[in-house]
């Protein structure tokens, strides 16, 4: 399933004041969406910024990919763990190293041929053991085939990774800082369902498509789970995964149904 233009029409018009950048994605391939060019060319008009990560291993013609260029996308997150196939392939099963390049340098040249700088390419390289010999290559080579940037990410499972996300929440937990999601940022899914974020799908925060947008921001859902970051002693406020999340371990367990509500 897929949202429609005007479903996307509708969540975006009450925001368009004051949201600054869309990223089309959560846990599917854009490039799928018929209407994809549409859809950024209706975001781009209201002075939105937009962008979206891809695995880029699908057949694309030049029609789709001029339209693609024209719309205004700013930019495109490739996902490519890899500067050869048999690299890319030990983690990326199934999908095709050539189309990929194939795609970027079509998708550059297009750029090039309408006198345009953006999207900007950017090659996502999730480090892993069997692939991290060949990240001088990514740094080298990345402009020659077709990329504007590179970003280095470390596999999330990894020591590295761990440490670092245990050393961000023990800061956050020492200074008691509010939530980024929670001020900054929404989830919405293709059917308009809401989400604070990409941590767990039990929240009932309201439908962007039947409700509009700005309601749900400003409701009673979100105003309790942002009051939940508001006192470092009482964390009986704070809703249960968020607890979980920031590693409040042993903060009593309190029912979410009392601290989420619909709106």
């Amino acid at each position: 399933m897929q949202i429609t233009v005007d479903e996307f029409k509708n969540i975006v018009d009450p925001l368009s004041d004051t949201l600054l950048g869309i990223s089309l994605s959560n846990h599917g391939e854009p490039l799928l969406h018929k209407n994809i060019s549409t859809l950024i060319e209706y975001a781009h008009q209201k002075n939105i910024a937009v962008s979206f990560p891809t695995n880029l291993s699908l057949k694309l013609d030049k029609a789709s990919i001029e339209k693609l260029v024209k719309s205004g996308l700013d930019s495109i997150v490739v996902s490519l763990d890899g500067a050869s196939e048999e690299t890319y392939s030990k983690y990326r099963v199934g999908g095709d190293f050539k189309l990929i390049l194939d795609n970027v340098k079509t998708i550059s040249r297009e750029k090039r041929l309408l006198g345009l700088n953006r999207p900007k390419l950017i090659w996502k390289f999730v480090v892993f053991d069997h692939n991290k010999h060949e990240l001088d290559m990514v740094v080298k080579r990345h402009r020659e085939l077709g990329f504007d940037t590179y970003s280095f990410v470390q596999d999330y499972r990894s020591n590295i990774a761990k440490k670092a996300g245990h050393k961000y929440k023990k800061r956050f937990r020492r200074k008691h800082q509010g939530c980024f999601w929670l001020w900054h940022a929404m989830i919405i899914s293709w059917n308009g369902e809401v989400f604070p974020c990409c941590k767990s799908q039990s929240f009932d925060l309201g439908n962007a498509i039947n409700d509009n947008s700005v309601d749900i921001w400003r409701s009673e859902g979100y105003r309790t789970l942002r009051q939940g970051f508001s006192s470092a002693e009482d964390l009986t406020m704070m809703n249960p995964i968020c607890r979980r999340c920031m590693g409040y371990e042993s903060a009593p367990s309190v029912d979410t149904k009392s601290l989420t509500k619909a709106v």
